[in-house]
């Protein structure tokens, strides 16, 4: 029973996707490798001797992930990336994703898989080796040197993937990337590319990236009423901010926080995989599994569900606080028990939590996710450990 009303929730929010997109669905001409060369070729010749080696490549999102550019690069030699295209999970919904989350890079066949906070980047290598670029989706990276979980059937029936260019430097590239874009800005990556180099991204103290969703410029640090904060900006990306916090968990402790959400980035429910966009404060606990508090647009108060998507299944839980629009814009404050919920949505507690998080996505949906956290604080008998 439980199967079926899934899967008539699923059908239902996928219709109504559909009829949303479907008036205003934008028409997808992304440049193939072909057309990237015609754009670029005049710029690389005119960058001369500054570049050593200049490779396009096309990515097939159904082949299971990593290419090998035969690209060798020396250490601290630096390399630039160029990408351009679309990772589809469904045309008839306008469900994409692009380089920015769905394109990797590795140095070695053993080396740490990397992104990008947008569809370009340019790093410097750590080592000596031969440069692997990867479509993630569908797949997930098992390990931080990008071996994917199975089944490796899920790249069958993908579609789309990505038109890139890697450019090797023999010198500092970002004088030839601004004479470069004086020439032309091929695709707007020119501009996207020298706009990240020029504005780094702003990561707040303390906290980390979960790595297999990788970088991104969604969070930055700020000043919220004399108090220190957490800003969130999302629109057709995801990430996870996390903080180390180990401590017990006792019938009595507490997460408290106060937010400002000011944008919400679904416009459906957000239990089925192709609408999970949201914003959310929580807590990993040591067996693994997180519980994640958000706001929803349309789930009632209080509405518990495990993660729809595939990977995340019987890892987290997700628990409604707010619902709705009222409220938006303002500054209100949360309490719940952690010891209760678990045991209420979850099963038996575990003897400790281990991190808090901070997750922000809006990849399916692409509508505008904002908000503002700040006070984030764990209070038990023992005592109030602070986050922010």
């Amino acid at each position: 029973m439980k199967r079926l009303q899934g899967l008539k929730r699923d059908l239902t929010t996928a219709v109504r996707r559909y009829h949303r997109v479907r008036g205003r669905r934008e028409t997808y001409e992304d440049p193939d490798v072909r057309q990237l060369q015609l754009a670029f070729d005049p710029l690389i010749r005119a960058a001369g001797d500054t570049i050593q080696t200049a490779e396009y490549l096309y990515l097939d999102g159904s082949k299971p992930p990593w290419t090998a550019t035969g690209l060798r690069v020396e250490e601290g030699q630096e390399v630039s990336v160029f990408a351009a295209g679309r990772l589809w999970r469904s045309r008839a919904r306008d469900l994409w994703l692009a380089p920015q989350f769905g394109l990797w890079c590795r140095l070695g066949e053993n080396g740490t898989v990397f992104n990008s906070t947008h569809d370009t980047n340019t790093f410097k290598a750590e080592t000596d080796a031969e440069l692997y670029l990867a479509t993630q989706f569908p797949g997930q990276f098992a390990d931080r040197t990008g071996r994917v979980q199975p089944p490796l059937q899920v790249y069958d029936k993908a579609e789309g993937g990505f038109a890139v260019l890697v450019i090797v430097w023999r010198a500092r590239p970002l004088e030839s990337l601004k004479d470069m874009a004086k020439l032309g800005d091929p695709f707007g990556l020119l501009s996207t590319e020298l706009s990240r180099q020029e504005r780094p991204p702003p990561k707040p103290e303390g906290w980390g990236f979960l790595w297999f969703l990788g970088i991104s410029d969604i969070f930055s640090e700020g000043e919220c009423g004399g108090a220190r904060c957490v800003r969130c900006r999302t629109q057709g990306n995801v990430g996870i901010l996390q903080k180390d916090v180990v401590l017990p968990l006792t019938p009595d402790t507490e997460l408290r926080w106060d937010w400002m959400v000011s944008a919400l980035p679904s416009r459906l429910r957000e239990d089925t995989s192709a609408s999970h966009d949201y914003l959310s404060v929580a807590v990993e606990f040591e067996n693994g599994r997180d519980i994640t508090y958000h706001w929803s647009w349309e789930l009632p108060l209080h509405f518990g569900y495990w993660c729809p998507l595939p990977t995340w299944r019987d890892r987290e839980f997700h628990v409604v606080v707010r619902s709705g629009r009222t409220g938006l814009g303002a500054w209100l404050s949360e309490k719940r028990n952690l010891f209760e919920d678990y045991q209420r949505y979850m099963g038996s507690p575990p003897a400790r939590i281990v991190r808090v998080w901070l997750i922000a996505g809006s990849r399916w949906q692409r509508f505008e996710g904002e908000m503002s956290v700040k006070n984030i604080k764990l209070v038990s008998p023992r005592g109030t450990t602070h986050v922010t």
